[in-house]
C-alpha cells in the first residue's frame, strides 16, 4: 500500500515537472522567435496589439453593463421587499390594536398609544371642587408661574 502512494506521488511529480519544462521551452521559442524578428516585423507586431486589445475591452465592457443591470434589479427587489415587510408590519400593528382609529381621523401619526389630542384629558386641569378661591392664581407644575399665593396673601 506505500508502495502505491509512493508511485503516485511520484506520477504527480513527474507531471508537473513535464509540464515546467514545457513552459519554459515555449517561453524559450517565443524570446528567440522575437529576436529573429526583423525590425518591420516588430513593428507591424505592435501595430497589431492595440487591435488584441479591443476584444477584451469590449468583453470586460458588456460584463461591466451586465454587472449594473443586475445590481440594480436586486436593489429594486431589495425595496420593494422592505416595502412588503413595512405595509405587513403596520397591517399587523393596527390589527393588534382594534380600538384604535383610522388613520383618517387621528391627527398625528402614531400607534396605540398615541391618541389625539382632543381626545386627551387635560393634564394638569384645576379640580373641579377645589378649595382654592377663584380669585387665586394657582400654579402647575413644570410652568413658570409663581406659587400659589392669593393676592399677595400666602394660602399655607
Amino acid at each position: 500500500m506505500e508502495w502505491e502512494c509512493k508511485q503516485q506521488e511520484e506520477a504527480e511529480a513527474d507531471k508537473t515537472m513535464e509540464q515546467k519544462m514545457k513552459g519554459e521551452q515555449e517561453r524559450r521559442k517565443k524570446k528567440e522567435m522575437e529576436e529573429r524578428m526583423s525590425p518591420e516585423e516588430t513593428k507591424e507586431r505592435i501595430l497589431k496589439l492595440p487591435e488584441k486589445l479591443l476584444a477584451p475591452q469590449e468583453e470586460k465592457h458588456q460584463l461591466f453593463l451586465q454587472l449594473k443591470k443586475v445590481l440594480h434589479k436586486e436593489r429594486k427587489t431589495e425595496l420593494k421587499e422592505q416595502n412588503d415587510l413595512t405595509t405587513l408590519t403596520a397591517a399587523a400593528y393596527q390589527q393588534a390594536c382594534p380600538w384604535e382609529l383610522p388613520s383618517s381621523a387621528r391627527g398625528s401619526p402614531g400607534g396605540c398609544h398615541s391618541p389625539k389630542a382632543s381626545q386627551m384629558a387635560p393634564m394638569y386641569a384645576p379640580l373641579p371642587h377645589s378649595s382654592v378661591p377663584p380669585h387665586c392664581h394657582i400654579s402647575y407644575p413644570f410652568s413658570n408661574t409663581k406659587p400659589e399665593f392669593c393676592e399677595g396673601k400666602n394660602l399655607a
